[in-house]
Order: structure tokens, then sequence, then C-alpha cells
């Protein structure tokens, strides 16, 4: 997921970038964008190679520099939605969470760190498969953004701030940068948050790495380069 934030107007717009999206990769080939991050940690001398080989790989298809970065996982976020008192979603219809038995219903509600993580990580039942989990992953980093500005939370950031710190496994931001772009989105609602899919089409392709035919998000650049500019507001 990249994030663009513009502080001349304060507008903020996420790119969902597939994970199967086919990309060049140096010394590799094309493959999967997610295979940038594996291969270099795999290779590289520090957990950092593989932080610095995602944003590469990223920068490299959407043509832009990429100033901030935020790793975490599965455990870090569950523990930061929590530590903001959990998050309030409207589903406008239900979703079953296929390994969890359970079915979450339509409408409003509020959810804790576990069932958060559980709904971003649904893909099977979803009629539109990774693509529907993609707006769903977007639907819960808005949600995510509306709570910390809620006044409660924007009365102890720097709290927060030092938490998020701690859950995230790799990042530049600062505590002051986090605190400065909190205050900066206080006046955004979430649905004044735009969010586009990286253009492109499903397809299939060899694939380097396991040596046979893989599925892939063919990307679509010629479609991107007319919507870069609205999207990264260039």
């Amino acid at each position: 997921m990249l994030v663009h934030v513009n502080p001349k107007n304060g507008s903020v717009h996420l790119l969902s970038i597939p994970r199967d999206t086919r990309v060049r990769l140096p010394g590799i080939g094309l493959t999967k964008i997610n295979h940038a991050h594996a291969m270099a940690e795999a290779r590289g001398k520090s957990a950092h190679a593989g932080t610095e080989a995602a944003i590469q790989a990223v920068s490299n298809l959407c043509g832009c520099s990429i100033n901030y970065y935020v790793k975490t996982d599965f455990a870090g976020f569950e523990h930061f939605v929590d530590t903001i008192g959990g998050i309030d979603i409207e589903l406008d219809s239900p979703v079953r969470l296929t390994y969890h038995h359970l079915t979450l219903p339509a409408g409003n509600q509020h959810w804790d760190g576990q069932t958060a993580l559980r709904f971003v990580r649904e893909r099977k039942s979803l009629p539109d498969g990774d693509n529907a989990r993609q707006q769903n992953q977007a639907l819960v980093l808005k949600a995510i953004a509306q709570k910390l500005l809620v006044p409660d939370n924007l009365s102890r950031l720097p709290d927060l701030a030092n938490q998020a710190l701690k859950d995230f496994l790799d990042t530049n931001l600062t505590k002051s940068d986090m605190i400065s772009l909190a205050w900066m989105a206080k006046n955004i609602e979430a649905a004044d948050i735009g969010y586009t899919q990286f253009p492109g089409n499903s397809g299939k392709a060899y694939d380097p790495l396991v040596k046979t035919d893989l599925y892939y998000w063919m990307p679509d650049m010629a479609a991107w380069e007319q919507m870069s500019g609205e999207v990264l507001g260039d």
C-alpha cells in the first residue's frame, strides 16, 4: 500500500498495489512484486534489506520517490488497533471469515485488533478475491486514521507514537513525524481519503524463480501514466 499525503491541501490518497503485480526485479527478471522483499531479505545481511528492496520495487513501478515507510507484522497490527481502542467499521454486506467459522454482519460495528486482522486477511470467501481484500484493507486503514483523530486519542498522540514505534518492525518515521502527520490530517474525514488500485488485469506468465507459469496482476502502465498525476498529486 502506497500512501500519498499532500501537506499543502491536506489530502490523503491510498494506492493499493496487488502483491501479484508483475515487475522486473534486478538479478531475477519479471516476477511478483512481493518477491522483492522476500528474496532481498533471504539474501541480505540485515532485516532492512527486504524493506529497501520493496521500497525500490514500488518506486520503480509507480515512478515516484518514497520518502517514508512503515513495516509491521500481524502481531504489531493487532496490538496497535487495540491500543487506539479498536475501530468502527460499516460493512455493506456480511463477510464470512473462512478459517474462523465466523461471519461479520452487515452494518455498523466495533472491532478489536484480532477481528480487524482477520478481516484484512480474508480472501477466500470474497467474490472478487484479492481485489476485494485490497479494498477491505483500505477500509480498515481509513478506520484506523479516523480513530486516531478522535479527541481522546489526539490528546495522547505522544504515547500513541511511542507505541507505534514498538509495533512497527521497520520505519524511518520519527515520533515527531507521526505527531505532525496526525495533526495535519485531523480535519480529514475517512470518506475524503482517496483510494485507487493500481490498474491492470489478471494474466498468466512464466516466473523465473519457481520455473513455471504463475498467475499475475499485469500492470497497465499506459493507464497508470494517465491517472498517476491525480493519485500522487503531481
